[in-house]
């Protein structure tokens, strides 16, 4: 049933690659190990520059150690932790440069940087954290903050009368 509905998601979908990655557990756990690595073999295909799913090395792991591939498997666990240690190290101290999570200003200029191409960020990381901070409801967020800053910058431009009018302070 759940692999029905992954393969449901239109190929022209933005979320079609997280489907044919939800799909690929489902085919390994269901024991059809092909199927699952040709999915995660089109997920890292050239076709999808932009595409991060570290997960799929995981999987693809755990589709050689079910099958006594050892050595692969092996392979591939140095490869994944040769790859990702730095991104992740490169993060955890971009994290850390953030003053405290109550306060969502600073989080705010930084997303807004990202978004805006001008973060300061290093090659490494770049690509992730453009990525982790595409979505849309949070693209939306900080689109919705723009516009209360054009309206709060409309209203400081109008008549002191105005702005100390009764109606406005209701």
């Amino acid at each position: 049933m759940a692999v029905q509905s992954w393969k449901a998601v239109d190929v022209a979908s933005e979320y079609w690659l997280d489907a044919l990655f939800e799909q690929s557990w489902a085919e390994f756990m269901m024991g059809d190990h092909a199927r699952a690595l040709g999915n995660l073999h089109t997920i890292q295909s050239g076709f999808f520059p932009n595409a991060y799913y570290p997960e799929v090395d995981i999987l693809k792991s755990s589709i050689y150690l079910a099958n006594c591939q050892y050595d692969d498997a092996t392979t591939l666990a140095a490869r994944f932790q040769t790859k990702y240690q730095p991104i992740a190290s490169e993060l955890t101290k971009t994290l850390r440069s953030f003053p405290g999570a109550d306060q969502d200003e600073p989080f705010y200029r930084f997303a807004k940087d990202v978004r805006d191409g001008r973060a300061n960020l290093s090659p490494i990381v770049r690509p992730v954290v453009g990525q982790a901070l595409s979505d849309r409801e949070l693209l939306r967020h900080l689109l919705y903050v723009a516009v209360l800053e054009d309206e709060q910058k409309r209203f400081a431009a109008m008549p002191q009368s105005f702005r100390d009018s009764p109606s406005v302070t209701l």
